[in-house]
């Protein structure tokens, strides 16, 4: 669950339907920061998973820096790169389709997403 208008400490009950019968609420939790998941949890972050080829512009939030490669529907290596910890933007070509982002941290932290742009 993610939204940019929550920050730390907020807390946050989610509704959710039930074969369209009513509403289950969760249970309240509190938000963490990204930060403290990555120490228990390291993931890499990848964001907007679609949008417009021509702006294919993607922010990578990782704990750690890598290297990444854009693979698309036919198997073929068609960008690499890489990215910094933290926050860090990378440019896939302006070609629309679907690809597969593999992102390896130098530290071994390995996450693969699909990107989609339109």
């Amino acid at each position: 669950f993610y939204s940019p208008d929550l920050v730390a400490g907020d807390t946050v009950i989610v509704s959710l339907t039930q074969d369209g019968t009513g509403y289950i609420e969760s249970c309240p939790f509190v938000v963490e920061s990204m930060k403290n998941i990555y120490h228990e949890h390291p993931i890499i972050l990848v964001s907007p998973t679609s949008a417009p080829a021509r702006r294919a512009t993607l922010t990578i939030e990782s704990p750690e820096n890598g290297t990444w490669t854009a693979v698309n529907a036919a198997g073929i290596r068609c960008a690499t790169g890489t990215f910094k910890a933290d926050n860090d933007k990378i440019e896939l070509p302006p070609v629309s389709g679907c690809y597969m982002l593999i992102l390896r941290g130098n530290n071994g932290l390995t996450e693969t997403k699909k990107i989609i742009l339109y």
